[in-house]
Order: structure tokens, then C-alpha cells, then sequence
């Protein structure tokens, strides 16, 4: 699909990103949905972002003209733990990724082209800090920020772990050992049992 494939199908974007040098903008948006295409002609759709704060009505949410998404019990407030018992069983090679970077306190769910990313706020990664100044394992502050982290947008696009930012320093789990970290730690908080431990 083109730039001017999605211009038939969806019309004139809502809104638009262009960079000094674009020729014309290679990044356009509608509503909860961000397109980005790439810079040759005759300019190919590079990646899909669905983000947050839809247009709910009903089962589905307004995307752009003509387009709605079905919501699935998808909402805007979900925990990753959350979102990932949303997926199929079955998806192959379905994993959660943990950020070890400083300066980036980012999750994620990564399939082979989709990438669901979570992150903090601003005051929500000073209390991330004060739990590791106090010394928190780090499967407690995993589940801490399974707590405090909000979805940042669902994308789609070719080799999504290729185009994270850092590459490296990523801590990786199977969903099922992501959600026995997350739930065991949560059932176990107030004794502080083993099973919190790294």
C-alpha cells in the first residue's frame, strides 16, 4: 500500500509530520492512527500506530474516515500483563521485553511485526528510582512498573526489535514466564517470598 493508496482509502490526512528536507510529509495521522511511509516514490507504507485516546462507539473505536476499530475489550488504561491476556495462545514468538537502559524505562510486547510499547511518566520513573536506590530486586521492579506503565502505542512494521531504541540491554521473557513473574511477585508483595527474587 502507497501514500496515495491511503489518501483514496482514508482521505486527507487529519493532521501531518514533515521534516525540513521531505519532499512532502511521510508521516500523516487520523485520529488514533499515525502512518508513516517511506521516503522513495512511490512511497510505501513504512508503519502503522495505533495509539491511545480513540473515539469509542460501542464495540468499536473511530479511527479515521471510513475506518473503526473493534475493541475486543482493548481499552487505554490496560497493564501490559493486561493487554498480553488479550492475544492468541498461539501467536509464535510472542515475547515481553524489559528496557535495562538508565535513561529508558520502556516495555514491550514483540511479535514478528508488531510492537506494543509501555513507558512511564515523568514522576512515575522517580518513584522507579527510589526503588532501586532502596534496593529492590529486579523482578519487584518489574511488576512495578507493569503497575505504573501506560500504553504508548500498538505498531506495525517490518522486524519491530530492529527498530527499538536502544537495540541492546533488553531483558526478555515468554509470555507465560512474564505473567508468573508479574503475578507471583504481586501474590507474594507483603511476605516478600522467594519467588520476588532474581
Amino acid at each position: 500500500m502507497t501514500l496515495l493508496d491511503v489518501a483514496a482509502l482514508l482521505g486527507p490526512p487529519e493532521w501531518w509530520i514533515t521534516d525540513s528536507d521531505d519532499v512532502l510529509p511521510l508521516c500523516w495521522g487520523y485520529s488514533g492512527l499515525e502512518l508513516s511511509f517511506w521516503e522513495d516514490s512511490p512511497h510505501a507504507l513504512r508503519s502503522i500506530k495505533l495509539g491511545t485516546g480513540f473515539e469509542p462507539d460501542g464495540k468499536y473505536s473511530k479511527l479515521a474516515r471510513l475506518l473503526r476499530l473493534s475493541n475486543d475489550g482493548l481499552k487505554d488504561d490496560m497493564k501490559l500483563s493486561e493487554f498480553l491476556k488479550l492475544l492468541p495462545t498461539n501467536v509464535e514468538g510472542t515475547r515481553v521485553g524489559v528496557c535495562g537502559a538508565n535513561w529508558n524505562t520502556d516495555m514491550d510486547i514483540c511479535t514478528a511485526n508488531i510492537r506494543v510499547i509501555y513507558g512511564l511518566s515523568t514522576d512515575d520513573e522517580e518513584r522507579l528510582e527510589e526503588a532501586i536506590a532502596k534496593g529492590r530486586s529486579p523482578n519487584e521492579l518489574i511488576v512495578m512498573k507493569n503497575e505504573l506503565s501506560h500504553r504508548i502505542g500498538i505498531y506495525s512494521m517490518v522486524n519491530p526489535i530492529a527498530n527499538r531504541i536502544p537495540i541492546t540491554g533488553w531483558r526478555y521473557f515468554p509470555v507465560d514466564e512474564y505473567l508468573a513473574v508479574v503475578e507471583g511477585c504481586t501474590t507474594a508483595k507483603a511476605s516478600r517470598e522467594e519467588n520476588c527474587r532474581p
